[in-house]
């Protein structure tokens, strides 16, 4: 790996999804429809090859979203309410996108470099095969950081966190939908 990965970034989805891929793995996909990516997320033959990670957020909207290759911060551990995966990620370019659904490689466009804010970003991974648990952080009703305006204070933890680690053996298929439910009444750890 280049270096420890820790980026953070804010996305906004109307389709109620996050995307992490690298390009040069979907490349087949440029001319596909756009909307190749439309049918349950599992079916998906890159997504359930571990080969690039679709998750489904439960709900539209501006998310707070870090990936790392490092562990859960204390309150983000303190705070996590949903886990994902292992979910897969294959990169061979060295840079990956992570960012909304709709971005997704297909119907003769790809993100750039030019993305605008909110759509995604590029994080330098190195190339290699990639297992991704992704969490989901409940931190708004906390008295750290609620507000009645329902402001998002700069310091609050990400909506969701995505943590990185090679592959150590080989990737099990998915069957179960990547989605998060945003219907949970515990938090993961003690």
């Amino acid at each position: 790996m280049k270096s420890e990965i820790n980026k953070t970034m804010t996305v906004c989805t109307d389709s109620a999804t996050l995307a992490v891929f690298d390009l040069e793995c979907l490349k087949h996909r440029l001319n596909a429809d756009c909307d190749w990516w439309c049918r349950p997320f599992a079916e998906i033959e890159e997504v359930a090859e571990g080969k690039l990670t679709f998750i489904s957020t439960a709900a539209d909207g501006v998310f707070k979203v870090r990936i790392t290759t490092g562990d859960l911060t204390l309150y983000e551990r303190d705070y996590a309410e949903e886990r994902l995966g292992p979910l897969g990620l294959e990169v061979e370019s060295g840079a990956v996108f992570v960012g909304k659904g709709e971005r997704i490689t297909g119907g003769g466009f790809a993100p750039n470099a030019g993305l605008c804010d909110g759509e995604g970003t590029f994080v330098d991974i190195s190339p290699g095969k990639y297992d991704l648990i992704a969490y989901s952080i409940k931190w708004f009703d906390s008295p750290l950081w609620w507000n009645s305006d329902r402001n998002r204070p700069e310091d609050a933890p990400p909506d969701f966190v995505f943590v990185l680690m090679p592959r150590t053996s080989d990737f099990k298929r998915l069957t179960k939908e990547p989605r998060f439910t945003e219907v949970g009444d515990s938090f993961l750890f003690e």
